[in-house]
């Protein structure tokens, strides 16, 4: 299995027969709480009321401020959790299954949109545009592979409902042939003019776009975005803008890239992998100083920090104009480095045992948002997001027994899009 091939990666220390037990015991103790932990954010923080018209909407974030309006993205983890959720044994499968297809029932008859994607946020009660968010072709991503990974599990309706609403998306309505890049959302006054002209993490919706059978946007804007280099202490890899870790996240945790390479010879999970290895780097050298940053408490990425939210913290190096924007303060979001655990086990493993030692990191939903011990006094958020449980629990999940992406990577219109998009073994 996945996971027992790459734990014998963290074992490092301790005798084979007594430390190897006391290691795993702990850190599967951890791994369980920050699960049960996400999922339970999702079960409970979704709006349940079956004769609202907002059903299944997921909430953006904790914060009780901001109760009244779901995330599309955030949805779209909850759909992936509620099959983790049954694979766990935290919920029965009538259960799942019955909240899934609640789920994708508010979409498809209510849930408003433009081309077959959905506005960012939604009233948490009727699934009406919540005041003036944009159609986001990223977020109905995110979206939709949480509802392919719901049908590959439940099937039945479910999977009827969630090809429906894949086969409405006019993946092609939201490319530019002037660059071959997809647009950056809609708004009241036409396309936003700001393209994913960079590598980002829409890798997903390339491929998704690709495969589909409607409406398929181009099978190459894959490789219509720019592909810049970042080497820090010997990790080279493709960059982001911000060089925010999520970015290598994102796409990976429904698309299993391992073993896989696009027609110029890139190895997407590889990138990822040497990117996370970078981000550790980057906090071990710590050239700021920072309290927080160290070699267990790592992955600089988007996130609510005391002042806000913001998406430009990530490691050097980035893009020139990204560092005029840079909010690195001492700030961690604790996912950065667990999310990455399919990529870097043994390391992500160690920060998610150091994060065990802190109990002010803890909330009811597992691991904190953001935690900063530069901070006077040290600053411990108490909120969590939607995306960044969700982005955890998957790819715990994967790290487990490969579970989304056993349910992702069967659907036909992912591997017809792997296949126009040149990736392959």
């Amino acid at each position: 299995m996945w996971k027992n091939e790459i734990f014998h990666s963290y074992l490092f220390h301790g005798s084979r027969q007594n430390g190897e037990k006391i290691i795993m015991k702990k850190v599967n103790e951890l791994i369980e709480r920050e699960m049960r932990g996400c999922f339970d954010y999702f079960w409970n923080e979704t709006n349940s009321d079956e004769n609202s018209k907002g059903y299944g909407i997921t909430r953006d974030q904790s914060d009780e401020k901001c109760q009244d309006f779901g995330s599309i993205a955030a949805t779209g983890f909850a759909l992936a959790a509620y099959a983790i959720g049954v694979n766990k044994g935290y919920i029965s499968k009538t259960e799942g299954y019955q909240r899934a297809l609640g789920t994708l029932e508010t979409f498809d008859k209510y849930a408003e949109g433009r081309y077959g994607f959905f506005y960012h946020f939604l009233h948490l009660k009727n699934a009406f545009r919540w005041e003036k968010s944009e159609v986001s072709d990223i977020d109905t991503m995110l979206f939709i592979m949480g509802a392919l990974t719901a049908a590959g599990y439940f099937g039945g309706e479910v999977k009827r409902l969630a090809d429906k609403l894949f086969d409405k998306i006019q993946w092609h309505t939201f490319v530019n042939p002037a660059n071959n890049c997809f647009y950056m959302g809609y708004t009241d006054d036409g396309f936003i003019p700001h393209y994913w002209d960079h590598y980002a993490e829409h890798l997903g919706m390339c491929i998704l776009g690709a495969g589909a059978r409607n409406y398929p946007s181009p099978p190459d804007t894959l490789y219509a975005f720019r592909r810049d280099i970042a080497e820090y202490d010997g990790y080279k890899y493709i960059r982001t803008h911000c060089n925010a870790l999520f970015v290598h996240q994102f796409s990976h945790a429904f698309i299993d890239f391992r073993g896989k390479r696009d027609r110029e010879g890139v190895d997407w999970f590889e990138n990822s992998v040497q990117a996370a290895l970078g981000h550790r780097a980057y906090c071990i050298r710590n050239e700021e100083g920072r309290k927080t940053y160290s070699k267990t408490s790592w992955g600089l990425s988007a996130c609510q920090y005391k002042y806000g939210y913001s998406g430009a913290f990530g490691a050097m190096p980035m893009a020139a104009e990204a560092i005029k924007h840079l909010t690195n303060d001492g700030t961690i979001p604790p996912y950065g480095a667990v999310a990455s655990v399919v990529f870097t086990p043994q390391e992500s493993l160690e920060a998610l045992e150091h994060y065990g030692t802190i109990p002010q990191l803890w909330t009811r939903y597992g691991l904190t948002e953001s935690y900063n011990l530069d901070e006077t006094p040290a600053y411990f958020n108490p909120n969590v997001l939607g995306i960044d449980k969700g982005i955890t629990i998957t790819m715990l999940a994967n790290y487990e027994d490969e579970f989304v992406w056993k349910h992702f990577m069967k659907n036909e219109y992912v591997q017809k899009g792997l296949e126009i998009s040149g990736i392959s073994p």
